[in-house]
């Protein structure tokens, strides 16, 4: 994704309905209680408007040119011309044209295709609820390669099963009691709302996630890098060279890499940013170190996880602060060390550290 630049695109086009009165205030009249913080919250950021006598119509339908229209609005990228979609329902006069052709050039939309092959938008469609976890994953970068939820109605035979399942592990949705998501049930203005609040406001996030920064809120924002297994190798590496600096600082032999404690910390570090397959590696290091290797450790893990950290420097701080941590490091039993690596949801990055003295 290009850089976030300054809208350039008259305001009204890229409300959240038309017609609206951008100036007059916005009666919440029909919003959930439960949910109101969240759509005040886009409101006094300027992504959503209520319609010209002043209501928000929480229970009305979002069409899909809107949902698009409030995306575009947090992300503020326009350029002069984006190209011409080529959409056949679709023509440069069109309501919401350019927020839709900006946002297919991005890759946040694809649109439908008919019969004949031609690709159509379908602008005053209403937005369908797996139709919400594939925009709001590609416009977030959310990752979709987590687990699988496992929802009853969400066959492998749906395209955006992905990014429903991503869209949950994210935090925006949390699917129906009955163990239900319903793909193909239609969005309301109040619920597509509170998604969208829920991925951009840590507050709002029943799981804690944010997929903007704090800090870039109201600046040009680049995409989140997301690193390759070997790039994280590379980072698990660099960090075990780090502490064995700080070791060797103070007068103390280098820990060795093991492989068996790189290995259950890199598990380890993935159960914590909700990969597939992974919850043993919740359980107690013993019983995880002889589900792995079916054995007991013969020695003493004296350091477990560090998670959350975004760098180095934070992971540092972190043991250092931590005078469990930091005895560990600075052990003259300890012998061997494993680090894990791996990205959340959102971004951040989870670290797991294991320093034992076993020989």
């Amino acid at each position: 994704m290009k850089l976030r630049r300054k809208l350039l695109v008259p305001t009204a086009l890229l409300a959240l309905s038309l017609p609206l009165t951008a100036n007059a205030a916005t009666s919440f009249e029909g919003v959930s209680p439960r949910f109101l913080d969240e759509v005040k919250y886009l409101e006094h950021r300027g992504i959503i408007q209520g319609y010209s006598n002043g209501l928000f119509g929480a229970s009305g339908t979002v069409t899909r040119a809107q949902a698009v229209a409030m995306i575009m609005r947090e992300i503020r990228v326009m350029s002069a011309n984006p190209p011409n979609p080529g959409f056949t329902d679709m023509t440069g006069t069109s309501g919401f044209y350019k927020v839709v052709s900006e946002s297919v050039s991005l890759g946040i939309i694809q649109g439908k295709v008919a019969k004949d092959g031609s690709r159509y938008f379908d602008p005053n469609g209403s937005l369908t609820r797996s139709e919400m976890a594939q925009i709001l994953t590609r416009a977030y970068k959310i990752p979709t390669d987590r687990r699988d939820i496992g929802f009853k109605d969400v066959p492998k035979s749906i395209n955006a099963k992905d990014s429903i399942n991503a869209i949950v592990l994210g935090g925006a949705s949390m699917g129906y009691e009955d163990g239900t998501f319903r793909p193909y049930e239609k969005i309301t203005r109040e619920h597509f709302s509170v998604f969208l609040a829920r991925l951009l406001e840590r507050q709002f996030n029943p799981m804690g996630h944010q997929f903007i920064p704090d800090e870039e809120l109201d600046l040009d924002r680049p995409e989140v890098k997301w690193h390759t297994e070997d790039e994280l190798a590379i980072q698990e590496n660099e960090m075990i060279s780090l502490l064995n600096s700080k070791r060797k600082d103070a007068g103390l032999f280098a820990l060795k890499a093991d492989e068996q404690l790189m290995h259950l910390a890199n598990i380890k570090a993935r159960g914590f940013s909700e990969y597939p397959n992974t919850d043993h590696a919740f359980a107690l290091f013993e019983d995880f170190y002889e589900s792995e290797f079916g054995k007991k450790p013969s020695g003493s893990i004296n350091i477990t996880e560090v998670v959350g950290a975004k760098d180095f420097p934070t992971v540092l701080n972190n043991i250092m602060s931590t005078p469990e941590y930091k005895h560990a490091l600075y052990s003259k039993n300890n012998v061997k060390i494993g680090v894990g690596a791996a990205q959340d949801i959102d971004g951040t990055f989870q670290w797991v550290l294991f320093i034992s003295d076993e020989k």
